[in-house]
């Protein structure tokens, strides 16, 4: 029995032996996070980063010109792991429309990520409203930002004397107008970051429904806002 013991101890001996050879090899790449809708850039901005999780060495490129990433390849040594930042770049975006890019990576497996950058400003309050584009705009259906119009608006009750708008540039001197006396605020150009903008709002003292425009601008992108008020309910 000991003799059994001993031999099978061996053979076990031999085989973890075998899985530690060089030719026992482990590939694995991923983008991290990962983002299976793909990674969304804003209308004025113009860095961002995601990173490369890989245990080969590996190439990137991107399917448009608009957008650039650092770096292009990593060699890494085998038998070793690599978490890698790489940086992307881009120009704001003046056109209107979203636009999309690919990064394609080439490593033992090929994968790719999808980027986008809107054509709009990061308004968080009031919520975006998206519709639709109609195939006369460009709009194909594929249930992608390529195929949505965005919109922001707010319907205020004739007493209301303020309201919020949250926003996040990624540009220095951006700026928030109104084209309305009755909507006004203090603070009018805003530092990269974000930002909770109190607007004062005289209360509408008239049957009629009144409408303002707010306009945000960052970077030579401008987003606007739509403020209606109600008119006051006569007695």
């Amino acid at each position: 029995m000991k003799k059994i013991s001993s031999l099978l101890m061996l053979a076990v001996a031999l085989c973890f032996a075998a899985c530690s050879e060089s030719s026992y090899e482990f590939h694995q790449t991923y983008f991290y996070p990962q983002q299976p809708g793909g990674k969304v850039m804003y209308a004025d901005q113009t860095l961002d980063s995601t990173r490369v999780v890989s245990y080969d060495s590996w190439t990137l490129q991107t399917t448009s010109d608009w957008l650039s990433l650092t770096p292009t390849e990593q060699n890494i040594p085998s038998g070793y792991g690599m978490n890698t930042l790489v940086t992307l770049r881009c120009t704001p975006n003046t056109a209107g429309d979203t636009r999309h890019s690919a990064i394609l990576l080439k490593s033992f497996d090929s994968l790719a990520m999808d980027v986008y950058q809107t054509g709009w400003l990061n308004i968080t309050w009031p919520s975006p409203v998206y519709t639709n584009k109609p195939e006369s705009e460009g709009g194909v259906a594929t249930g992608t930002l390529m195929d949505k119009r965005t919109t922001f608006a707010m319907t205020l009750s004739a007493d209301t004397t303020s309201m919020k708008v949250k926003f996040r540039v990624y540009a220095d001197g951006a700026t928030l107008a109104s084209d309305a006396s009755w909507l006004s605020h203090k603070d009018t150009v805003y530092a990269a970051g974000a930002h909770e903008a109190l607007l004062a709002v005289e209360p509408n003292a008239t049957p009629v429904d009144r409408t303002a425009m707010l306009t945000l601008t960052s970077n030579g992108v401008s987003t606007p806002i739509k403020v209606t008020q109600k008119g006051k309910v006569q007695k």
